[in-house]
């Protein structure tokens, strides 16, 4: 190994040449005898290339701010393929306005081309990635099985949903909290929060001993890292918080930890023998989405809550990702596996997927008391849509790709777990793999004690 990598193996570095000016990059010319093997040679034949490809498309010393595939984007062969994958993922982009823009300024006087490249940059990166184009005999709407785990629990008793056990066992509030902590929120006591933390802790010592480093995020993030992990911050259709930015500048709540693991590697080169990075973080996630249907109420879907996130970074080849992201999913399939759940794996569909993600899956849990399957978990391929956006390369500067997945969302987890394990005299078993968690704890047990409301939205218990 060379000393200037020796520098490099246990820390990321910052890419200071980032981004490339088109300028001072030329062809490598003839390659002397010897040299193919050097890595000093193979890393300015990267750069050189991925800016030769560039220098037909733009000006000299010119390249519009966003780091996209522009050979791709721009090339008129390719718009009616691309304008029909938006249009199937019921993306926003509009790839024939981001070719007008670029024919416009191929043709503009100096003085005028900035601006124009500026619009190019901010056109193209509302278009979402490529889709995987192999779904073998699935429609282009339809959700694809891939696997089937474990059964419906049989039980002799009328079932119960979440919430009515929870209310029961007198470890869950969601009523009358309007004036209090906001709509859809909720709070767990007792031993159901105990369970919840039980959760937390299987989730990350599965993912340890898979070898991933565990990292503590910021639920606080500048907007620019959302949209480049792909998330929409600003426009009505946005499902993020964002504070006042009169005080607090252009900063958001975070939706999941993919986003700070995200910003965590922007702008870094990575070695590469170190890959792939795996990553992982326990966040609050912030959403302001709402729903009317009855199939998500209760905690199904809430504003806030506990997430257990994995975060990958490899080599940018779909096979490579492909293999992290069914790493990922086998991941999830052991967790719930060994929680006793039964559940079906999907394949999903393009309009499914998001701006980022190039394939992702689903997994779909059995909900007893809902008398359904329920999302808990999913993982995409997001190829190099993220890492272009967050800047982030290998030491050779060679771009990377990036996949993520949900090793646990506790409130969805949780539900199933109650409505799969409960019993008929109203205690829920505890799964056996959580019991060394919780003190050898085998059920959950009414406690004693009703909240009774008075006016004014003051609480005074019986007991608790």
């Amino acid at each position: 190994m060379e000393m200037e990598d020796k520098s490099r193996v246990s820390t990321f570095q910052h890419a200071m040449t980032w981004p490339l000016r088109v300028a001072g990059l030329r062809s490598p010319g003839p390659v002397p005898a010897g040299w193919l093997g050097r890595r000093w040679w193979r890393r300015r034949c990267t750069a050189a290339s991925a800016a030769a490809a560039d220098s037909e498309l733009f000006h000299p010393g010119e390249r519009p701010a966003a780091d996209l595939d522009w050979p791709y984007l721009l090339c008129a062969q390719n718009a009616a393929a691309i304008a029909a994958d938006v249009q199937r993922r019921k993306g926003v982009g509009d790839v024939r306005r981001v070719q007008q823009l670029h024919a416009q300024y191929r043709t503009a006087p100096p003085a005028g081309r900035a601006e124009l490249l500026r619009q190019l940059s901010e056109e193209a990166l509302r278009l979402p990635n490529r889709t995987r184009p192999d779904r073998p005999g699935a429609e282009p709407q339809q959700m694809v099985p891939v696997k089937t785990v474990g059964q419906k629990p049989h039980f002799d008793f009328p079932v119960k949903d979440f919430r009515h056990r929870a209310e029961k066992l007198n470890m869950f509030r969601m009523e009358n909290l309007g004036l209090l902590t906001g709509s859809r929120t909720y709070y767990l006591k007792h031993e159901l929060a105990e369970l919840e933390a039980a959760l937390v802790s299987f989730a990350l010592r599965r993912l340890l001993s898979a070898g991933f480093q565990l990292v503590s995020v910021p639920d606080l993030l500048n907007s620019s890292v959302l949209e480049a992990c792909g998330v929409s911050v600003h426009g009505d259709r946005t499902m993020v918080y964002s504070l006042d930015e009169a005080h607090h500048g252009d900063v958001c709540l975070s939706g999941t930890a993919e986003m700070a693991l995200g910003a965590l590697v922007s702008g870094r080169r990575l070695p590469a023998d170190r890959l792939p990075l795996r990553l992982a973080a326990v966040s609050r996630c912030f959403r302001p989405e709402v729903s009317n249907l009855e199939s998500e109420a209760g905690i199904y879907r809430v504003h806030q809550f506990t997430k257990v996130e994995m975060f990958g970074v490899c080599a940018a080849d779909t096979a490579v990702s492909g293999a992290l992201l069914d790493e990922f999913v086998a991941i999830q399939e052991s967790i719930f596996t060994d929680l006793g759940l039964h559940f079906i794996v999907y394949d999903m569909p393009p309009h499914e997927l998001g701006a980022p993600a190039y394939r992702k899956y689903d997994i779909e849990a059995w909900m007893p008391g809902r008398r359904m399957y329920g999302e808990v978990s999913s993982a995409s391929d997001c190829t190099d849509y993220q890492s272009r956006r967050l800047a982030v390369r290998d030491c050779a500067g060679r771009r990377l790709h990036t996949v993520n997945g949900t090793a646990c969302a506790a409130p969805r987890t949780l539900l199933a777990l109650v409505e799969t394990g409960q019993q008929r005299d109203g205690t829920v078993a505890v799964p056996p793999a959580l019991r060394p968690l919780l003190g050898g704890r085998e059920v959950l047990r009414p406690r004693a004690g009703r909240a009774q409301w008075l006016k004014g939205h003051q609480l005074r218990l019986a007991a608790d």
